[in-house]
């Protein structure tokens, strides 16, 4: 046995150190890296959703708030009153913008330390394969 690649330079194949034949590491590789991708679209939706759900909370206070508004004035002038007596609700809609931005801001922070943790995790994996194919050529002699 030789010390080169069983099959001639074929890339992935396994190589022959002395008696030891290593294994081609490369499946272990891109699975662990299909793991890591996985994590970080299901992480990605997961934001994506609170994102998503804010934004439709945000909509509906909003319209609540505006229907309230116009009942209060339709019921004022219902009972004879002048509409522009009624209570103004926009401060409130200004509170809940505020709120909603809050809880956005959460949100992208979210969607940036998922990107920041799947990054760290790649390199993780990357480094751990790469220690596992370095000691597999030294047990081998290689």
């Amino acid at each position: 046995m030789s010390d080169t690649p069983s099959s001639g330079s074929e890339a992935g194949a396994p190589t022959v150190a002395g008696k030891l034949v290593i294994p081609d590491m490369t499946p272990m590789s891109t699975a662990q890296k299909n793991n890591v991708e996985v994590v970080s679209a299901i992480n990605t939706e997961m934001s994506k959703a609170i994102q998503d759900i804010v934004s439709g909370q945000q909509a509906t206070l909003k319209q609540v708030l505006d229907q309230l508004q116009n009942a209060v004035k339709n019921d004022l002038t219902a009972a004879g009153y002048d509409p522009s007596k009624a209570p103004n609700l926009s401060v409130s809609l200004d509170n809940l913008q505020t709120v909603t931005n809050c809880f956005n801001e959460a949100a992208q922070k979210l969607t940036a330390a998922t990107t920041q943790s799947d990054s760290l995790l790649t390199q993780s994996v990357n480094k751990s394969m790469a220690k596992i194919e370095e000691v597999a050529t030294k047990f081998s002699g290689g």
